[in-house]
């Protein structure tokens, strides 16, 4: 922030919480539990509040929870994404834009957009929808990471697939990689890092280091 420029306001959710806590999120397959705890937890008794589809959850099999830069806490569901203010849902179907209700994977990036992995592919939210990128080809999105300007998506069955202003191509062996199974991946700082049933590899500015 620069001087001379007025503060930037906190988000609803930030001013809701105290500025040390511990988020936890739990799915159940009937509810979920957030906890929010301040300073040290040890054997101190954590206030929990239970949220279900009378909270507005569309639906309450959680896959994935993130938060992003505005404070706004985002859940990934069987029915869609619901996205939590402190207060209350917002939830995001197909109707606004999804490829599919079905949502496994969310990952915020330093623009302040949401990316979501669903069941028929993958979107970004911008402008109150969510847009698609990426193409029809790329479906079934199990895990997502970021590195600066580009997303990698990990698909059913161990495939790995690179996104690049908008499209997406497979990343495999041919680029590198030292197996075709990809088991998991994260990504910081400008780099990806992949695990595959052949070991980890490095991927920075898109290459197998």
């Amino acid at each position: 922030q620069c001087l001379g420029q007025a503060p930037i306001p906190p988000s609803p959710l930030h001013a809701m919480l105290p500025s040390r806590r511990l988020r936890l999120g739990l799915a159940t397959g009937t509810l979920l539990a957030t906890v929010f705890a301040v300073g040290t937890v040890g054997a101190q008794q954590l206030p929990i509040t239970h949220y279900g589809l009378a909270n507005g959850l569309p639906q309450v099999s959680v896959s994935d929870l993130e938060e992003d830069g505005a404070g706004y806490v985002w859940f990934a569901t069987q029915g869609g994404v619901a996205r939590f203010d402190g207060q209350e849902f917002t939830s995001f179907t197909v109707a606004d834009g999804l490829p599919s209700n079905t949502v496994n994977a969310l990952a915020p990036d330093a623009r302040g957009r949401m990316w979501v992995g669903t069941a028929d592919g993958l979107a970004v939210f911008r402008d109150g929808r969510f847009v698609r990128v990426g193409g029809s080809a790329l479906t079934r999105v199990q895990a997502l990471a970021l590195d600066g300007p580009r997303a990698w998506a990990l698909t059913a069955g161990g495939a790995l697939s690179l996104v690049e202003r908008g499209r997406a191509r497979p990343f495999t062996q041919a680029d590198g990689l030292p197996d075709g199974d990809v088991l998991a991946l994260a990504a910081a700082d400008g780099v990806a890092w992949v695990s595959t049933d052949g070991g980890l590899v490095r991927i920075a500015d898109g290459r197998v280091e």
